[in-house]
């Protein structure tokens, strides 16, 4: 007995919609990171006990960026597909107070890590909220957090804004998940 497969036409505009979405601004925010770090320069190293007479080298700078666009296309995939209201506001939410703790961490000199706060935040969202749906994003993820356990622990030597990095992330990830779970 042949079994007709049946393939909603209206899914597959929304995945490639939200394949197109995710991968221009993946590629948007990176070439404007790598962009920006030509023209502004590398930072110096900050951690806890201060800064290194060394700049960020641009295999740990750039490849933030794309964690960046792929949780923009997810927000703005979100907000066009108007699927859930709360879904894309909680991002927003979250998403404003990555990049703000991130800006106020380089601004101030706070003790976490942006980087693993991102990805803290990245690799739950993928796992815990996704269900382990999209296995490239979190190759992607866990790719750039080798990268950043490499340099922060290994070479920097600043394993504390690592970890508070971490805390914050986890932390920024369960009040959404918490706030989506009981108001949803």
């Amino acid at each position: 007995m042949n079994q007709a497969c049946i393939i909603n036409d209206s899914d597959v505009k929304s995945k490639n919609l939200e394949i197109f979405l995710i991968s221009s601004l993946t590629i948007i925010l990176s070439l404007v990171g790598f962009i920006y770090y030509t023209i502004v320069g590398y930072s110096v190293v900050e951690t806890l006990s201060g800064s290194l007479e060394l700049t960020t080298p641009p295999i740990y700078m750039i490849p933030i960026f794309s964690i960046l666009g792929i949780i923009f296309g997810e927000l703005f995939f979100n907000y066009i597909s108007k699927n859930d209201h709360n879904s894309w506001v909680i991002l927003f939410v979250e998403l404003i107070i990555l990049v703000f703790l991130s800006y106020l961490r380089i601004a101030i000199i706070i003790p976490i890590s942006g980087y693993s706060m991102i990805l803290t935040y990245f690799l739950l969202k993928q796992i815990v909220s996704h269900k382990n749906k999209y296995k490239i994003r979190i190759s992607i993820g866990f790719s750039i957090l080798i990268i950043t356990l490499y340099y922060k622990l290994l070479i920097w030597n600043d394993p504390i804004t690592l970890i508070f990095g971490f805390l914050v992330g986890f932390f920024i990830f369960s009040a959404g998940f918490y706030y989506k779970k009981v108001f949803s």
